[in-house]
């Protein structure tokens, strides 16, 4: 057996809207950047990096950082927001963009524009090839068990699963996934994919959502942001820490500020190779993979049931606005100068565009998404049940399952 190999990894999402949607960009961005070499990272997962400017001064931290090697997707909008920097090349290279990402008429909620989903990436680390994926899945924009993209965020909870499903190499997941450990999206990541949480796995759970702080109204923590492992066939992965970072705060110009909304996490990990694969018991990994394929369909039946009340809905939204904006553009026919009045003032135009909007909107929800859930449900029935490496139940450091 080789000598075991450290891989440093970190997650981070940095918030970085635009100015006026989010506060200190410029500042906050070159905060992060000069950070980075600080950490003697191996790999680093940004999420919410938006916009050009904020990403270019993110990377150039990075590479001052040693992580010359860098992935992301140009687009402002549907550029999915995510950059994964790495010490070792980046190969293998592949994007799964989410089938469900939202409503695209919620523009205030903006995930449906973004163009979320993961990355994967593959190393070839001293010890063999690892698996890397960042994420960012939709956001929840209320309480309880089941928000309105509960069904969403479990359908690219299927979409990682099966993304991951091939891979007979160590996985290392990081990013934002937007849910909490007493979810039951919870345990269908971990049931589904068989990744371990490494929070769990060492009984150092620290809340990434933070109260009070100076970019957050509300006052609430919970722990949002992952760090995520499973073994290889051929080589381990254990985790040996991991620790919040970019929760400090900071003053810009005398206003109090911070790296981002979220905290970030910083993890050390160790590769090992095994001569032969470790079997391990396979009943608990079955046992989580059968209920959590259970508990996927059931959030799956729940968002296709809200997206068909949603799509009557937003027929009879469309129906009205563009009675509305046929009527107004009818009226202002009348004269020339009504009629410049009307588009100048925006009335017309802001009218006629929701009206259209809301009618093609009502024809994709009924089109589009049912299509979406349907694929989704064939790639779930297509999941098997992790392999006897892959580890079974969740487990704390001292041995004991982890139950939810």
């Amino acid at each position: 057996m080789s000598a075991p190999i450290r891989l440093r990894v970190a997650t981070l999402n940095v918030w970085g809207l635009a100015e006026g949607l989010s506060r200190h960009l410029g500042a906050r961005m070159e905060a992060i950047g000069r950070a980075l070499p600080t950490l003697e990272l191996d790999v680093l997962a940004l999420q919410e990096s938006w916009t050009e400017e904020g990403r270019a001064v993110l990377v150039a931290g990075a590479r001052d950082a040693g992580l010359e090697h860098v992935w992301h997707r140009p687009e402002a909008f549907g550029g999915s927001g995510l950059v994964l920097c790495s010490r070792q090349p980046l190969q293998k290279v592949r994007f799964v963009r989410f089938l469900l990402n939202g409503h695209p008429e919620r523009i205030d909620h903006a995930d449906y524009f973004g163009g979320k989903g993961a990355v994967i990436a593959t190393l070839d680390t001293a010890a063999g090839a690892v698996d890397v994926l960042n994420t960012h899945l939709v956001a929840r924009y209320r309480g309880g068990p089941r928000d309105g993209y509960h069904g969403h965020r479990a359908g690219q909870l299927v979409q990682i699963a099966s993304a991951l499903q091939a891979s007979a190499r160590p996985v290392v997941a990081l990013g934002d996934f937007n849910l909490t450990e007493a979810s039951v999206e919870h345990e269908i990541l971990v049931g589904l994919t068989g990744l371990r949480d490494v929070a769990i796995e060492l009984e150092r759970r620290q809340d990434t959502i933070e109260a009070p702080h100076p970019y957050r109204s509300l006052d609430h923590r919970e722990r949002i942001d992952y760090a995520l492992v499973r073994d290889g066939e051929s080589l381990g992965i254990e985790p040996r820490s991991v620790d919040r970072i970019f929760d400090a705060g900071l003053d810009f110009g005398g206003e109090p500020g911070a790296y981002s909304d979220h905290a970030g996490l910083l993890g050390e990990l160790e590769l090992r190779s095994r001569d032969e694969p470790e079997p391990r018991d396979r009943t608990d990994a079955r046992v989580e993979f059968e209920r959590a394929r259970a508990l996927a369909h059931d959030a799956l039946r729940f968002g296709e049931e809200r997206g068909r009340s949603r799509s009557l809905g937003l027929i009879g939204t469309a129906i009205t606005a563009g009675a509305g904006a046929t009527a107004l553009a009818w009226k202002t026919r009348s004269t020339r100068r009504q009629l410049l009045r009307a588009l100048a003032g925006g009335g017309a135009a802001l009218l006629g565009a929701g009206g259209l909007g809301a009618a093609g909107l009502a024809v994709e929800a009924r089109g589009r998404v049912p299509a979406a859930y349907a694929e989704l449900r064939a790639q779930l029935d297509a999941l098997e049940a992790p392999r006897p490496t892959d580890g079974g139940a969740q487990r704390s450091v001292d041995g004991a399952p982890h139950r939810r």
